[in-house]
């Protein structure tokens, strides 16, 4: 028998429908224990004494508990450590668009219902009020957007919020153009480096898609900024008939730079490009065409940065393996139960207007069509989590999607893409329907892209086979 005591960054929580997890600092998904490990878990505060155990042995192989090391410590659990229940379903982070107001003026953005600048913000306020909420529902991580995040008065003031509610932020989506040393500092300083999603659509292209002169050296110099300051760096790329050529010219710049991380994303249909590009957008299957020329080269090239195009493939080139953005789940892990969408199901965003969406990157086509899930100011979050047509979308399964009458219900691809994104699937349905199959999902598995995909990448290893 000794005593032993949940490790510094340890804590133990219980929701709904999971009752037995423990959580560790600056993580936002929690991780399951068995019965017999949470209930000594929960006694391992220190001050008693532990029966030696294949349990206990467990937990401290797993760093989840520690031994301490004198008769009479004074290791205390921390106010974190402490356990904690909640009432609803598991929701680890949350997308705050803290402001629309923005200094660069994209031809795609999709805050925009139209052509005109969004112009909305969360005041400290109501964002203090947000963060209370969703402290009191067990969310742990915060996703900071835009807008331009950077241009709210009271930034500083929000990071502060977020980690004096023993929350921390998970990322932040910017431009690039407002971030200093200053800015990284305050942020390093907080105990984590948040990872820095920063925009850049292709050299000598980025100042069209911005509306910005000077946008393109801006975003350089904070890319080089941020990977000088060791911070998490992730660059993310529209993908459009109009910078296709810049995009194997900008891999090889951000690979001589060092950036880890790059996305390429098709330009979306919203509102804002179809004004402004019409006939711009790749079809889905011209996409996976273009995207797949892409990683062809891009295979060959000797460059190493992890490459994901968005619902379609990521190449990882440090050990020539790929996956398949489409392979959700296999035959043995696919249930009637699993959820339209992981992303959603996990990740409740609020936007500036103070109106909830299950996802921010078609809130704008979203307002366009006077589609409203929920408002905090009439409801406030905790409401929104709990009940009403926010929480009926964010928590639907796959058998609503096959109740609905999607063409899913006898597709023999279901359980790899479990129907596919179901804001795509909205969106391109008729009736705006939220349990729509999501068409370029089809498209990926009817015309037969993984075999393509592996004859042009040979000698490179699936890492999500169809099997």
């Amino acid at each position: 028998m000794a005593k032993y005591i949940l490790s510094p960054d340890t804590a133990l929580r219980t929701w709904h429908e999971n009752l037995h997890t423990f959580i560790k600092r600056y993580t936002a998904l929690p991780v399951r224990l068995s019965r017999e490990e949470f209930d000594i878990a929960l006694k391992c505060d220190g001050t008693k004494d532990i029966p030696q155990s294949d349990a206990l042995y467990s937990l401290v192989k797993r760093k989840i508990v520690e031994k301490c090391n004198e008769q009479g410590s004074t290791k205390k659990l921390s106010p974190w450590q402490l356990h904690r229940s909640f009432t609803g379903k598991v929701m680890p982070w949350l997308s705050l668009e803290i402001t629309q107001q923005c200094n660069y003026n994209c031809l795609h953005c999709f805050n925009a219902a139209d052509n005109d600048r969004p112009c909305k913000e969360l005041s400290f306020d109501m964002l203090c009020k947000v963060l209370d909420e969703a402290e009191r529902n067990g969310i742990l991580a915060v996703l900071i957007t835009g807008g331009e995040p950077l241009l709210h008065r009271d930034f500083y003031k929000i990071i502060d919020a977020i980690y004096s509610r023993d929350m921390f932020v998970h990322e932040i989506n910017t431009n690039g153009s407002l971030l200093t040393p200053e800015v990284l500092c305050f942020l390093s300083s907080k105990g984590n480096k948040p990872e820095i999603k920063i925009s850049f659509d292709g050299l000598s292209y980025h100042d069209r898609m911005r509306g910005k002169k000077g946008a393109e050296k801006a975003t350089l110099s904070s890319i080089e900024l941020c990977l000088s300051e060791d911070f998490p760096v992730r660059i993310q790329m529209n993908f459009n008939r109009e910078n296709t050529d810049t995009i194997q010219p900008t891999l090889e710049l951000f690979s001589k730079m060092g950036v880890p991380r790059i996305r390429i994303i098709r330009t979306t249909e919203t509102p804002r490009w179809i004004s402004n590009a019409p006939d711009c957008s790749y079809s889905w299957e011209e996409y996976y065409e273009e995207a797949l020329n892409v990683a062809v080269r891009y295979s060959e090239s000797g460059l190493t940065p992890e490459l994901c195009f968005w619902n379609f493939l990521t190449v990882h080139p440090k050990d020539k393996t790929y996956s398949l953005e489409r392979v959700q789940y296999y035959t043995h892990t696919f249930k009637k139960s699993c959820p339209l969408c992981k992303t959603i199901n996990g990740m409740p965003a609020i936007g500036a207007n103070c109106r909830i969406y299950p996802c921010l990157q078609y809130s704008g086509t979203l307002d366009a069509y006077g589609i409203v899930l929920g408002d905090i100011r009439e409801s406030g979050l905790t409401a929104l989590l709990q009940r009403g047509r926010y929480y009926d979308f964010a928590h639907a399964t796959q058998s609503d999607r096959i109740k609905s009458g999607a063409k899913c219900a006898a597709c023999k691809y279901l359980t790899w893409c479990a129907g596919g994104c179901p804001a795509i699937g909205c969106l391109e349905s008729r009736d705006k329907n939220f349990y729509a199959h999501d068409p370029s999902a089809c498209i990926f598995f009817e015309n037969n892209w993984p075999e393509k995909i592996e004859a042009a990448l040979p000698g490179w290893t699936n890492r999500t086979p169809l099997s």
